[in-house]
């Protein structure tokens, strides 16, 4: 097909205009960019301004500047400092932003981790534009919950403890190696000759060598101290023969957990509560591994602190239900914990007199564990009276409390729990049903959350109950998934748990600005509604032109023109326009 039935460039890339354009103007009057700007202009910058040094050097870029092109390539997913770098010079909205300042990416990347304090204030101001009063409707509460994001590790780089040991005594073998080769070099009689045979170049080498050995020394231990006090966590609950747990060496404080998409890899379980009214991220964090569920005090007062004002309700899943959080929340101001609890006790077990034995043709509806053979009833199939202290099996017998031990949560916290024993089981026609092994009798285990359980099962199971906590998913999981896929952040790019949290809120920054432009009427616009009255637009590029500067464009033109006429009233054409 011929090239004319193609459409004309409007700007030839090697022609100049004359009448150029400024950033104002290329840029749409209603771009994101400009509500963006607006929005970082009603932050208070004070605390970042006065970590700056005022008597040296060249006088520095604003770090609502600096802070706003980080949070503006988080939300379009550019999250490494490189990048970011390229879109500072080449991306259009961001030279309109900057105003054609340049910031390298050593810059960010330093920006990034130094400004810790401010960056948790930026974020409570954030999350206050974005969960403000005026947009709340619905349920008073924030969804709690956390995921899983890779860490910028390998998972081969994973060792035991046991591994560790024997990699640090290899090191210490080569170290030793190269230590005996200096001690050589410095004990020979000729020095200068040794340095002439081996080279200059060799000695460096051999140091080199040892810093690197000396290095990776210390990556070894750090590894080896976290291993072990994983594993004795592990010990104390799980018993002594539990798998030895793997640690990443490249980033310890990282952990080794299943992905969704299958296999092992190093990762972290970052946490958000999340405002149920207006979808604002109210507190972000990056807990250890094991003290995931023993934050969810924290993250709610410190959510409520945020909105300035207490909350009623606090939705989470299931692992946050534990025994200490249940009765923490049963505490007098603090917000009602809806998450999920056990099935409701079958009314077989509920009966009038616990001494009286379930019916026969009932044995099939009280609650069991297992399957086949192995099956076995459960705790729930023996009815508890607080007054007596004693439980009842199905048949009416009695299990009085025969003795109390202090136990261990995986997190380190303590607690105490009873057995109850029953006195004899045999000639019970539900042996089989509920004895386990060789077991003669019985035994059922309480702790001291058992009470707290209880009530919080009778409550979970009410169908109010259960509608309030169908409200954490789409909110919480939502939040999850437009960062994953939305904003494309699957991996940290740092190392250490400290570093990671830095991450992890300049994230969730950038997560609630791009909530509070949402809402925005003409956030994401790229033409605007109506043609200003005082614009003129231009033919050749398609952008608004003003009156005034085209008057002064007019003007120019007109004594180009004359300067013409009066050069060639002096000069024949012939020269000046080189006419044949």
């Amino acid at each position: 097909m011929k090239d004319s039935y193609w459409a004309k460039p409007i700007m030839v890339r090697h022609e100049s205009w004359l009448l150029g354009q400024t950033l104002e103007e290329r840029i749409a009057p209603d771009a994101e960019i400009r509500q963006f700007d607006a929005l970082l202009r009603r932050v208070d910058w004070s605390g970042w301004e006065a970590s700056y040094r005022r008597d040296r050097g060249q006088p520095p870029i604003h770090p609502r500047l600096v802070a706003g092109t980080i949070l503006f390539c988080t939300l379009r997913g550019w999250h490494s400092s490189r990048r970011m770098e390229k879109a500072a010079g080449d991306w259009l909205e961001l030279v309109w932003f900057l105003e054609g300042r340049k910031i390298d990416h050593s810059t960010f990347c330093y920006f990034r981790k130094t400004f810790r304090s401010q960056l948790e204030e930026l974020f409570t101001q954030m999350a206050r534009l974005a969960a403000r009063p005026a947009l709340r409707e619905g349920i008073n509460g924030v969804g709690v919950d956390g995921t899983r994001i890779r860490a910028n590790s390998d998972r081969h780089g994973a060792r035991t403890a046991a591994s560790l040991v024997r990699r640090l005594e290899q090191v210490a073998e080569q170290r030793k190696a190269v230590l005996d080769r200096m001690d050589r070099l410095d004990a020979s009689e000729a020095l200068e000759e040794a340095l002439d045979t081996t080279g200059i170049e060799n000695v460096e080498t051999l140091v080199e060598g040892l810093k690197a050995l000396d290095a990776q020394r210390v990556k070894l231990e750090t590894a080896l101290a976290v291993a072990r006090a994983r594993d004795k966590i592990k010990q104390d609950s799980d018993g002594p023969n539990v798998t030895a747990t793997r640690v990443p060496v490249s980033d310890p404080d990282a952990h080794l957990l299943p992905n969704k998409e299958g296999g092992y890899a190093p990762n972290y379980t970052p946490m958000l509560a999340v405002d149920l009214a207006s979808g604002a991220i109210l507190d972000a964090r990056v807990p250890d591994g094991a003290e995931e569920a023993a934050t969810l005090p924290e993250i709610v007062a410190a959510s409520a602190l945020r909105l300035e004002r207490p909350i009623e309700a606090a939705l989470a899943d299931g692992n946050f239900a534990s025994g200490p959080n249940l009765k923490h929340f049963e505490q007098p101001g603090q917000p009602t914990l809806y998450a999920p609890a056990c099935e409701p006790v079958p009314d077989v077990v509920k009966r009038e007199n616990p001494r009286e034995p379930v019916a026969v043709e009932h044995w099939g509806d009280l609650p069991m564990s297992g399957k086949g053979d192995k099956a076995r009833l459960t705790r729930e199939a023996f009815v508890y009276e607080a007054g007596e202290d004693v439980y009842y099996c199905p048949q009416g017998r009695a299990l009085r409390r025969k003795g109390q031990e202090q136990c261990k949560w995986k997190s380190g916290e303590t607690y105490l729990r009873w057995r109850y024993q029953s006195e004899s089981c045999a000639g019970c026609p539900l042996a089989s049903r509920c004895l386990s092994g060789k077991a003669t009798t019985r035994s059922v285990i309480r702790d001291e959350y058992q009470s707290s359980r209880e009530r919080h099962c009778a409550r979970m199971n009410d169908p109010t109950a259960r509608a309030i906590y169908a409200r954490r998913a789409p909110v919480v999981e939502g939040t999850f998934g437009y960062i994953k896929q939305a904003m494309g952040f699957r991996r940290f790019l740092t190392r250490g748990r400290g570093n990671v949290t830095g991450e992890w809120l300049w994230v969730c920054v950038a997560f609630n600005a791009g909530k509070i432009l949402r809402r925005l009427p003409a956030a994401g616009r790229t033409t605007p509604q109506h043609k200003p009255k005082s614009a003129l637009r231009g033919v050749a590029n398609g952008q608004t032109v003003s009156k005034d500067r085209l008057k002064a464009a007019a003007g120019a033109v007109l004594a180009i023109w004359m300067a013409f006429a009066l050069l060639a009233r002096s000069t024949p054409c012939r020269a000046v326009f080189r006419v044949a």
